[in-house]
């Protein structure tokens, strides 16, 4: 399961923006507790759910609106989409709202997922007409109370019926290599890209980044460099120089995002505050990326996930 590019975003801009605005550190924070929520539950799938189930992380798929299933639990009669909920404190469903601490939320979840169900449903008959696909929204943090005050037509599970939960996700065989192809010719007809794309930072605004090159472990910047690793003096965490070049790059590409050609040697040697040569620089990335050119320069092509 991997991060999503706005989180993925916001996390290298907390690193290296002088000051970044609250509603950035408040999206970031929203973002980190729901995929630590995401993954949390994916631990317990894989303890206490059917090891012959298939499970897709972050299905985004397109019919008529885009959505988003958390997971895609998929067994030879029964399609689980799961919603995983990681609130701390009081999250009640009123009036047909969604309130979090006396929050009042923007979007409706209760809803999403009973539209979400409804597509999904649709698209698995393409599968076969047998499937039915059930709804779960998971409230997986011990600290959420919940108060609901109207029937759903979902399953609403709670972190202490979790494991009893996954266990009526039954496939007791491997499903068939012609059924898993034909599921994921399904899935890849409806697939699309999150459309939530952050907005990176313009070129001109690399003044305002902390330079330099920090640890990958605790994030300091109180480094030491070696003529071939990069130690941390803070927690000691031991990379080599190579490795502490492309994950320099690979921040710059994030923060950046908009601006793919602007990952040159040059501008990786500056953002690391000239603390590693540039011919050290052009090794490590010619070693791990294509290099294209544009107009007068040449930039190192990095991907980005969805």
């Amino acid at each position: 399961m991997e991060k999503n590019i706005e989180l993925i975003h916001l996390e290298y801009l907390e690193k290296r923006f002088l000051a970044l605005d609250t509603s950035k550190l408040k999206k970031l924070k929203y973002l980190t507790r729901g995929y630590q929520g995401e993954a949390e539950f994916l631990l317990w799938f894989k303890k206490f759910g059917s090891e012959h189930a298939k499970i897709i992380p972050n299905y985004w798929f397109h019919d008529g609106k885009t959505m988003e299933s958390d997971f895609l639990i998929m067994t030879e009669k029964v399609w689980y989409t799961v919603d995983v909920k990681n609130f701390d404190g009081t999250f009640e469903y009123k009036n047909n709202e969604c309130w979090l601490n006396g929050y009042l939320f923007d979007e409706n979840f209760f809803h999403t997922m009973s539209t979400r169900v409804r597509k999904l449903q649709r698209i698995a008959q393409d599968v076969s007409r047998n499937i039915e696909v059930v709804g779960a929204m998971v409230f997986i943090n011990e600290h959420c109370e919940l108060k609901i005050d109207s029937q759903v037509d979902f399953d609403i599970v709670t972190r202490n019926q979790l494991k009893n939960y996954l266990t009526t996700v039954k496939q007791y065989r491997p499903l068939s290599t012609d059924y898993n192809k034909q599921i994921d010719t399904v899935l890849d007809r409806y697939r699309t890209t999150n459309p939530f794309r952050p907005t990176g930072l313009k070129p001109v605004e690399l003044d305002k980044l902390r330079r330099g090159i920090c640890c990958y472990n605790c994030s300091s910047y109180s480094i030491q460099i070696t003529k071939k690793n990069i130690k941390c003096k803070q927690c000691n965490f031991d990379v080599l120089k190579r490795e502490g070049v492309i994950e320099a790059a690979r921040q710059l590409r994030y923060i950046f995002i908009d601006n793919p050609e602007f990952v040159t040697t040059d501008s990786v040697w500056r953002f690391c505050d000239n603390l590693i040569s540039k011919n050290t620089i052009r090794r490590a990335l010619t070693s791990q990326y294509e290099r294209k050119s544009s107009g007068k320069s040449t930039y190192y092509d990095i991907p980005i996930s969805n």
